[in-house]
């Protein structure tokens, strides 16, 4: 369970370019996280150019699911606070309904996927992306603080505020 959950999570952080940017998304950014961790683990597995291509796919699907999710549960705000503002209690419970649940399709649109991107590796190769998946996770992270001028550009080009 613990590496089912860690694995969501590297997901999660793969596809965070264009799930945090919301309605003013830069879509080549989220292309990039995709192709940088298709590119990661197509190396590190040894994987065939089919494989990856299946995997890019999913991944693809997964984000631009993430997207409309995302979008779906942007334009609940609104109304949402209009709701609060003058206690309409059954608008209220409607729309909290509908944030629920979209609420839980994203969260569970990671481990999905990952699911997917399992059922298309051998044994061996599932085995490697687990063992894979905690150096990810570090790389993906440095480079999201990279970009927010955390640290060190992590392609080695000197400071994060140099940019």
């Amino acid at each position: 369970m613990t590496t089912k959950f860690v694995l969501s999570g590297l997901l999660v952080l793969a596809l965070l370019a264009p799930a945090r940017a919301g309605a003013g998304e830069d879509p080549a950014r989220g292309e990039r996280a995709r192709t940088y961790l298709v590119l990661r683990i197509t190396d590190a597995l040894g994987l065939s150019d089919e494989k990856a291509l299946e995997i890019s796919r999913i991944l693809r699907r997964s984000g631009e699911t993430r997207q409309q999710l995302r979008r779906e549960r942007g334009e609940l705000q609104s109304p949402l606070r209009a709701a609060v503002e003058v206690g309409d209690e059954k608008a209220l419970a409607d729309l909290v309904a509908r944030a629920n649940e979209l609420d839980r399709k994203l969260s569970l649109l990671a481990s999905e996927s990952f699911l997917q991107v399992q059922e298309v590796l051998s044994p061996v190769e599932r085995g490697k992306l687990v063992l894979l998946v905690p150096e990810l996770q570090d790389q993906l992270r440095s480079r999201r603080g990279w970009r927010r001028g955390e640290g060190p550009d992590p392609r080695g080009r000197g400071s994060g505020q140099e940019r």
